[in-house]
Order: C-alpha cells, then structure tokens, then sequence
C-alpha cells in the first residue's frame, strides 16, 4: 500500500514565500506530519511518500521517500504525480483561504483516492461558527458565540465575559484573542471573526 501524506506548511505550500515559515503552524504541521508517517509506517507492507520545503532539510522522515521541493511549478508537479500514484493521500492543511479544500480537490483531480473527509463536511469545518452551531443544534456541547463583521472594533455589551475572540477559518492559533470585556479594545481584522464564551478545560487537537 502506498500513502502519499502531504502537510502544507512543511511540505511546500509557502515555498515561494520569502522569510520564516509561521512559527505556530509550522510546529503543528511539523508534528503531525511526523506522526502521521510513523502512524502509516506501522502497517505492514505500507509505504509513505511525501513532500518537503527545501528549506527544512533538517527535518527527518525516517523509512519514508522524501521529495524535496524547490518552487510552487516544482511542487505542483509532484503533489498531483503523487496523488495520482500512491493507493491514497491524507492532506494536512489549514482552512484558512480554503486552503486544505482546494488541495483535497487538486488531489481527486490527479486521479488521488482521498482518507479526507467530504468536501462538504471540510466546507463546514472550515467555519468556526457554523461548526458549533451545527454541533449546539445536534445536541453536543459548544460554546455560545456570535460573529462580528470586518474591521468591528467594538464588542457587544450584551454578551457573556470573558470571551475568546477568533478568525471564523482561522488555524494555528493565530489571531486569537482572549477579551475580558466590552470596553476591551482589540485591534480591527479585516475578516469576520467569532466571539465565543470563554471555558476552562484541557488543550487538546482531534481527528475525525
């Protein structure tokens, strides 16, 4: 069994991009990424292949063929020949900009026989908001929230505090924000972002 893995932030996806590679989501991808192919290695008679910024030569897949790439042409290039070849392919990717739902579809157009989840569900997923509301009105527990438009400076007075303010697609941590109150003053963002009661618990990341 072959298994292309490919992490968009180690394996690429930001290889046209000048400067260091977003410290957040390169730890992420990095440590799933790693995982994953250790996870993939254990079953017998798999063989993983996957993708890699040039510029992280330092990071190691041990047991797996690595293809080192060097412009977005050249990556373009060997995520659709892998995708066509290996038996499957598992994308690793952030929302954001529809990131992770347009390398899933590039996958299944190079002929990629995908472990992702629907297009639809990736779709829903990619909304904070939506996601919590489909989970609230199915009778899971999520947390109450709202969505505030672009550039709103201003928080609702009518709203329970603290709060956690977030990108409705945002991944990695980046842009959030914990706000005590209403005459918190966070800085304008030109997308639409989540407002949601804040909840003590246990930091934790799952799959589905």
């Amino acid at each position: 069994m072959h298994v292309f893995l490919y992490e968009w932030v180690t394996g690429g996806g930001l290889v046209d991009e000048h400067g260091r590679l977003p410290r957040s989501l390169l730890a992420e991808g990095s440590a799933m990424i790693t995982a994953l192919a250790a996870d993939f290695l254990g079953v017998d008679g798999a063989r993983v292949s996957l993708l890699r910024d040039m510029r992280l030569d330092h990071l190691a897949f041990p047991g797996c063929d690595v293809v080192d790439v060097y412009s977005s042409s050249h990556w373009a290039d060997e995520f659709e020949r892998l995708a066509g070849q290996a038996d499957h392919t598992l994308v690793i990717a952030p929302e954001f900009d529809g990131i992770l739902q347009q390398a899933v579809q590039r996958a299944a157009r190079a002929g990629g026989r995908s472990l992702n989840a629907a297009d639809e569900f990736i779709q829903l997923a990619a909304d904070k908001h939506a996601t919590a509301e489909r989970l609230r009105s199915a009778g899971v527990a999520a947390p109450h929230g709202r969505v505030l438009e672009a550039d709103v400076d201003k928080l609702p007075t009518d709203f329970e505090y603290p709060a956690v303010l977030k990108p409705l697609d945002g991944a990695g941590s980046q842009h959030l924000l914990l706000v005590g109150g209403p005459r918190d003053e966070p800085p304008p963002y030109p997308w639409r972002r989540r407002l949601e009661r804040r909840h003590a618990g246990r930091a934790a990341s799952a799959s589905v």
